[in-house]
C-alpha cells in the first residue's frame, strides 16, 4: 500500500521512488511498515531491478525487527540480498544471500548476528517465556537455507549450521542459598536426597548470580536443531549440554553434564516442552545407582522449601 505520492525519473535511468509503502505477505506472515523504497533499472534490457529499502519495522511471525535495510537486486524471478541488516530482541544482525520469488519461496542466506536476546526472541515468537534464565547470543558466522511460503513449510524445511558465542544469567536468591545449604546438611541423615543436594548446591554456587559465558555451534535439519557441544562456563563452574530441539513439536530432549575438577559431577536430563522443560537428575554421581528423577526446574520455581516440606511428609 502507497501512503505518500510515488516519485518516478526516467533519465539517466528509471527510477521510482515512495517515503511511505507497507508491505504485506500474509502467508509468510510478513508485514513491513512505512518503508522507504526505492528502485532503480537501467535500460539495458537484461539489467536487474536494484532495490533499496528503509523501514522502522518489519514483522515476522509476531517477531519484530527493527530499522531495517535492505540492499538488493532482481532478476529471473530471482532476488539476490546484496544486504539486510536490523535490530531484532535487543541485538541486531546482517545477512547476505538469495531467494527465488516462487510458490515455494526457497531461499540461501548466510550472515551474522550480535548480543540477540534468547528471552525476548521466544517470547515474542510466543514459544516460550523464561523468567529465571537470560540468555544472549552471537554469531560471527551462520548458514541457512529452506522454504518460506509459510511457517509450517519454513519450520519443516529450513537447514543450516550456526557458530555461537554469548552470555547466561541465572538469577537465585538468598532463600535459595540458605535452603540449599541447609539441604546439604542433611544429607548424612538422608543419604537419598544426595543427587537433588550436589545439584542444587552446584547450580546455585556455581552459576546463581554470576555471570557466565556460552561457546559452542548447532545443525538445523529436517525441522530439529541439533548440538553436541554447548559450553556453558565462568570462573566458578563448567558444563556441556547436548541436546536435540523438534521446532514443530516445539519439544527439547538432551543433557547437561556438570563439571568438577575436569571431570562429570552430575548429569541431568532435559526433557518436555520448550516453554516448560524438565530439569531431571538422571545419572549416576560417584558412582551411586540411578535413583528416581527430580524435576530441578520445578523446585526453582516453588521454592526450596518445598523440598523440605516433602521430606517432612507436609501438605
Amino acid at each position: 500500500m502507497l501512503n505518500q505520492e510515488s516519485k518516478f525519473k526516467y533519465y539517466p535511468d528509471i527510477i521510482f521512488s515512495n517515503s511511505s509503502v507497507d508491505i504485506k505477505n500474509e502467508s509468510a506472515s510478513i508485514f513491513i511498515r512505512e518503508s522507504d523504497i526505492k528502485i532503480m533499472k537501467s535500460y539495458w534490457p537484461l539489467s536487474p531491478l536494484n532495490i533499496n529499502l528503509k523501514a522502522p519495522v518489519m514483522k515476522v511471525n509476531g517477531l519484530e525487527i527493527n530499522n531495517i535495510f535492505i540492499k538488493a537486486k532482481y532478476n529471473n524471478n530471482i532476488l539476490n540480498i546484496t544486504e539486510f541488516k536490523g535490530n531484532i530482541a535487543e541485538g541486531n544482525f546482517q545477512i547476505s544471500g538469495n531467494t527465488q520469488l516462487s510458490e515455494l519461496i526457497p531461499f540461501a542466506l548466510n550472515g551474522k548476528f550480535n548480543n540477540i536476546s534468547l528471552n525476548t526472541f521466544l517470547q515474542q515468537s510466543e514459544i516460550a517465556v523464561w523468567d529465571r534464565l537470560t540468555v544472549k547470543l552471537s554469531s560471527d558466522n551462520f548458514k541457512i537455507n529452506g522454504y518460506a511460503s509459510n511457517k509450517k513449510n519454513l519450520l519443516k524445511s529450513i537447514e543450516g549450521e550456526i557458530n555461537l558465542s554469548g552470555s547466561a544469567y541465572l538469577t537465585t536468591t538468598d532463600e535459595e542459598r540458605f535452603g540449599a545449604a541447609l539441604l546439604s546438611l542433611l544429607v548424612e541423615k538422608i543419604p537419598s536426597i544426595s543427587s537433588l543436594s550436589k545439584s542444587l548446591n552446584f547450580i546455585i554456587s556455581k552459576y546463581g548470580n554470576i555471570p557466565t559465558k556460552i561457546k559452542g555451534g548447532v545443525n538445523i535439519n529436517n525441522g530439529k536443531i541439533f548440538s553436541d557441544n554447548i559450553q556453558i562456563y565462568n570462573n566458578l563452574g563448567q558444563s556441556k549440554m547436548i541436546a536435540s530441539i523438534d521446532i514443530l513439536a516445539n519439544e527439547i530432549d538432551g543433557k547437561i553434564f556438570l563439571y568438577e575438577n575436569n571431570e562429570v559431577f552430575i548429569e541431568t536430563s532435559l526433557e518436555g516442552s520448550i516453554d516448560n522443560p524438565k530439569i531431571i537428575i538422571d545419572g549416576k554421581i560417584f558412582g551411586n545407582e540411578k535413583q528416581e528423577g527430580q524435576d530441578l526446574k520445578k523446585i526453582f520455581q516453588q521454592g526450596i522449601n518445598s523440598v523440605f516440606d516433602s521430606l517432612l511428609q507436609i501438605e
